[in-house]
C-alpha cells in the first residue's frame, strides 16, 4: 500500500512537471527583430559613407547603422548588414508593440519617412531628408546663431550633436566649425 502511494506522489509530480515545462520553453522563445535596409539620400543626393542613420520608436533610440555605401543602408543577401530592431529594444519590461511607428533620423536631421514595426519582417524602403544642413536652431536658415552653435560644439562647451558633423565621421570638430563658417560667409556652395 505504502509503495503505491509513493508511486501515485511520483506520477502526481511527472505529470505537473510535463505539464509545466512546455509553459516555460515558450516563454523563453525569442521574437524575430525587424530588419530594415534600402536607400538614404539627403536632399535628392546619396548619402555619404559615414553618415548615421537612426531609428527612434516614441521618442527613444532603437537602433542606428553606418552608411558603408553611398545611398544605401543593408542589402538583400542574406549576411548583409541591416538595422536590426529587436522588440525588447525598451528592455525585457516594455517591448516596442506591433505597428508602433519608426521615425528615421539621418545624421540627426529627421527623414521624411516613418514605417511600421513588425516582429520578424524585413523592410526594404527609402528614407529621404529634405531638411535644410546646418539649421541647427530650426529658424529654417543657416545664420549666425547655427555657427556660434557647431564652434562651441568644436571646443567641448556645448553638447555634440550629429547634425554638427559636416565631414560625417561621427564627432564635431573645427573642421566642422569653418565649414559652416565658410558656408555662412558664402566662400563654399554646400555643407
Amino acid at each position: 500500500m505504502r509503495n503505491r502511494i509513493i508511486i501515485a506522489s511520483i506520477l502526481i509530480i511527472a505529470l505537473a512537471m510535463i505539464a509545466v515545462l512546455p509553459a516555460a520553453a515558450l516563454s523563453s522563445i525569442p521574437t524575430l527583430p525587424c530588419e530594415i535596409s534600402g536607400t538614404v539620400t539627403i536632399n535628392g543626393e546619396p548619402a555619404p559613407p559615414g553618415a548615421i542613420v537612426t531609428a527612434f520608436v516614441a521618442g527613444n533610440e532603437v537602433a542606428r547603422i553606418i552608411v558603408r555605401e553611398p545611398g544605401m543602408i543593408g542589402g538583400s543577401g542574406p549576411f548583409d548588414e541591416r538595422l536590426i530592431i529587436q522588440q525588447s529594444a525598451y528592455g525585457e519590461e516594455r517591448e516596442i508593440q506591433p505597428g508602433a511607428e519608426i521615425a528615421f533620423f539621418i545624421h540627426g536631421y529627421p527623414a521624411d519617412e516613418t514605417a511600421r514595426f513588425g516582429s520578424g519582417e524585413s523592410l526594404r524602403i527609402s528614407i529621404t531628408q529634405t531638411a535644410l544642413k546646418g539649421d541647427l536652431n530650426g529658424n529654417g536658415r543657416v545664420d549666425i546663431g547655427d555657427v556660434s552653435r557647431v564652434a562651441y560644439m568644436s571646443v567641448g562647451l556645448v553638447e555634440e550633436e550629429l547634425r554638427g558633423d559636416f565631414s560625417y565621421d561621427g564627432r564635431v570638430q573645427a573642421a566642422d566649425a569653418a565649414r559652416i563658417a565658410y558656408f555662412y560667409v558664402g566662400k563654399i556652395p554646400a555643407l
